[in-house]
C-alpha cells in the first residue's frame, strides 16, 4: 500500500492523472487532499473531454453546412449545364415551327 501512495503522491506532484479513480480512492490509505486533487484531475479530464467534443461537434456542424452548400450549388450547375445540353443537341425546332 505504501508504494501505491507513493505513485500517486508522484503522478500529482507531476501533474499527471492519478491512476486511482475518485470512487476508488477511498479504498486506499489516501489523505483526504489526495483524494480531493485525484477528484479535481478526473474532472478537469471529463471537462477538456466535453468542451473538445462541443468544438468539435461545432467544426463538424460549419463543415457540413459548407459542404452542402456546394454540393447543391454543383448539383444546380450540372443540372443547367445538363439542360442546356440537351437543347442544345435535341433544338427545339420541332416546337416552334409551323406546320
Amino acid at each position: 500500500m505504501k508504494r501505491l501512495v507513493h505513485i500517486v503522491k508522484d503522478q500529482l506532484a507531476k501533474n499527471r492523472l492519478p491512476s486511482v479513480h475518485p470512487h476508488h480512492s477511498m479504498l486506499y490509505p489516501l489523505s483526504h487532499k489526495m483524494r480531493k486533487a485525484i477528484a479535481a484531475r478526473h474532472a478537469n479530464l471529463c471537462l477538456e473531454k466535453v468542451s473538445t467534443q462541443i468544438s468539435s461537434h461545432k467544426y463538424l456542424e460549419v463543415i457540413t453546412e459548407v459542404l452542402g452548400v456546394l454540393i447543391i450549388s454543383t448539383l444546380r450547375a450540372l443540372v443547367l449545364k445538363g439542360l442546356h445540353m440537351f437543347f442544345e443537341v435535341h433544338g427545339i425546332e420541332h416546337q416552334t415551327s409551323e406546320p
